[in-house]
């Protein structure tokens, strides 16, 4: 049917005609088992849902709308004479303009996307909505008023906001939230209080409760998507990506926990990454939580920050396959310098004190910094780096020269996703391949470290006790399950990461501000530790796993315990170890070089004898032997325990022959 009006011609469709035409706004984004996690804006213009059928609309809603905005809608055939003649009346006398458009002259004006508001409209309205009465029912008109309706800011029907305030459907809302929703198409764009003030008006008797919603809201704001940052890693043509929805939601939980129990410490941002270690899968990815966060539409996930001591591992895993170094070595944790341009580098330990000869294991797991300098200059800086760039941690065309010495206490900026992705290759016994964000993907493998090193490295941040100097037996780290972790915090406090990895999963997290501003007292085991630790464990007990073995590099250690009284392995010595070699540095004095002792625990009673002498009770620590063959022995009372030799070398002597010429 057309109506002509002067030189406007304008065809009212059929219902299903028109309803089919109607597209949604977004394209949905499901994870690896069909949940929606997120939708991808299609239209620039408007926010629009998929079309709701009128038997998917709470009877609330729809007794509401009726009687806020067209009281006699089931009964005229599109206009309400009565409310037209008492809006003029009101405008002419009091002046107060009001519309009295009914529901159908709504629909009319939306499904032709021109109005001005004036007396001629007003008349193309009137018109139109006796057509589109004529040709479509009652029911089919309130649909699509459900469904067109313009609310607040860009969104357009009822469940574009009540997805965005509840994540619930239309049939799913209580009175309270369809009042809200009702209140909205007089004055969409209204403050809050103002639209409580309606629904209250609505709905009296709901009154109190139109207002505990306000305050939900107030808190809330609009709903974040499930995956927000997710889009930017997906291509246009892929719509099943490898995220499992479940656990997406299960690290956001864990990580807007551990950001409102740090909200003292001046920490409001983290991140967090879920990878399945033998595909590369990305099974959770939140680049921000809006819980604390001022810049939550930030991907923290892909955002380069100082990597802290993050990257020692990968400078250990290098020395051992260069065979500069072996897992047995002694490093030289003493005052270092070195003359650059601009003065003298002079790192330092975090706790500003020196632990002389440390084993290279206590040397990683407690992340020392001297030793870590001076394995990269054993390394060279610039294979470091070159490991690094393949492993794609580092990108850019920076030379080992720009970073310097401080490459290997992370003078350098990484992403949380491509640092996570670097340990899962750790787990995978050295082979390296990209993260993968779509279902059913492969990628290509690169072996970028011997397996064995890799193993290795991966023993050392699983062995309790050779981080229990730094961290203690207990902490946080110390998991419920077989896993190796390494923290690392960036200058000022900037930066606090914890990734590790376990048989299954690696996990990585990352809490900062997404500005830069310092946190404050706020360290390895007390910002993302825990958030790590609560994650690797859920994702690995998972029931829908099944029961797990532990794996290779778990199964070689021997983890120890903080007291007898959790284990019923004997004591044993942690440090020395058997056969372990002693060489200094010839360009560090021997003076003041220490060795250090240590036990998996200590009962009462228990006494250290240095070949054949008794070391004082209670000693940690003493001067380094002289050169040559020594035994070590523990007793409790006249037993003894355990005993092992080491060797101290004879310090390198130059040839007398050796001259230059």
């Amino acid at each position: 049917m057309v109506v002509a009006l002067g030189v406007r011609m304008w065809q009212i469709p059929g219902f299903a005609e028109f309803r089919d035409s109607q597209s949604s706004s977004f394209r949905t984004i499901y994870d690896r088992h069909g949940e929606v996690l997120l939708r991808t804006r299609s239209n620039d213009e408007r926010l629009r849902e998929e079309w709701v059928p009128l038997s998917q609309v709470s009877q609330s809603l729809l007794l509401l709308l009726l009687e806020a905005e067209d009281k006699r809608f089931v009964t005229h055939a599109g206009v309400d004479y009565l409310a037209l003649l008492s809006s003029i009346k009101q405008s002419v006398w009091q002046g107060i303009r009001r519309g009295g458009s009914t529901l159908d002259m709504q629909v009319v004006r939306l499904m032709s996307g021109h109005s001005t508001g004036g007396l001629g409209d007003k008349l193309r309205q009137i018109l139109d909505a006796l057509l589109l009465n004529a040709r479509w029912s009652k029911a089919e008109i309130l649909e699509a008023y459900i469904n067109l309706v313009p609310l607040k800011g860009e969104r357009e029907g009822f469940l574009s906001m009540s997805t965005a305030w509840w994540q619930k459907s239309l049939l799913q809302l209580n009175e309270a939230e369809a009042a809200f929703l009702v209140a909205l198409p007089r004055s969409p764009n209204a403050g809050l209080a103002k639209v409580v003030a309606r629904a209250c008006a609505l709905r009296p008797n709901r009154c109190a409760e139109v207002q505990l919603q306000a305050q939900v809201l107030r808190r809330n704001g609009m709903s974040t998507q499930l995956a927000p940052h997710l889009k930017a890693h997906l291509g246009p043509d892929h719509q099943h990506s490898s995220v499992d929805a479940q656990i997406q939601k299960k690290v956001q939980e864990i990580l807007r926990t551990q950001l409102l129990e740090l909200r003292d410490h001046q920490a409001l941002d983290a991140a967090a990454v879920v990878l399945d270690n033998a595909s590369g899968e990305v099974l959770a990815y939140v680049g921000s939580v809006a819980a604390t966060s001022r810049a939550v539409e930030v991907d923290m996930a892909k955002a380069k920050r100082l990597a802290g001591s993050t990257l020692k591992p990968f400078l250990y895993a290098l020395a051992l396959a260069q065979k500069k170094l072996v897992p047995d070595s002694i490093l030289d944790d003493s005052p270092f310098a070195q003359a650059q341009v601009g003065g003298t580098y002079r790192p330092q330990n975090f706790n500003q004190k020196y632990q002389g000869p440390v084993p290279l294991a206590e040397a990683l797991a407690g992340s020392l910094n001297i030793p870590a300098v001076r394995s990269l200059e054993l390394v060279g800086p610039r294979h470091f780096l070159q490991l690094l760039k393949e492993m794609q941690v580092i990108q850019g065309e920076h030379d080992a020269d720009y970073y310097g010495l401080g490459l290997a206490l992370g003078g350098a900026e990484v992403s949380l996703l491509m640092l996570t992705n670097a340990y899962r290759m750790l787990a995978q016994q050295g082979q390296w391949s990209p993260p993968v964000f779509h279902l059913h993907t492969t990628a290509a493998t690169q072996q970028l470290l011997p397996a064995n090193s890799a193993e290795q490295i991966a023993q050392i941040l699983h062995d309790r006790g050779a981080r229990a100097s730094s961290f203690g037996f207990d902490s946080v780290l110390a998991t419920r399950l077989p896993t190796a972790v390494k923290t690392g915090t960036s200058k000022n406090m900037r930066d606090n990461w914890c990734i590790g990895f376990g048989r299954t999963y690696t996990v990585g997290v990352w809490v900062g501000n997404a500005d830069g501003a310092p946190m404050r007292e706020v360290s390895g085991v007390t910002g993302a530790a825990p958030a790590w630790a609560q994650i690797i464990e859920s994702v690995h007990e998972d029931p829908r796993l099944g029961r797990l073995t532990p794996p290779s590099w778990a199964k070689t250690l021997t983890t120890v315990a903080a007291s007898p009284s959790l284990s019923s392995e004997r004591v044993h010595i942690l440090n020395p170890g058997a056969g372990a070699v002693y060489a200094l540095d010839p360009d560090v004095s021997a003076q003041g070089a220490m060795l250090h002792l240590r036990v998996s625990y200590a009962p009462p009673g228990l006494r250290w004898r240095l070949n054949q002498q008794w070391l004082s009770k209670g000693i940690q620590h003493l001067p380094l032997p002289p050169p040559g063959q020594h035994s070590l022995s523990i007793w409790q009372g006249d037993t003894k325990i355990e005993e092992l030799s080491f060797r101290v070398a004879a310090p390198y002597q130059p040839s007398a022959k050796a001259v230059l010429p």
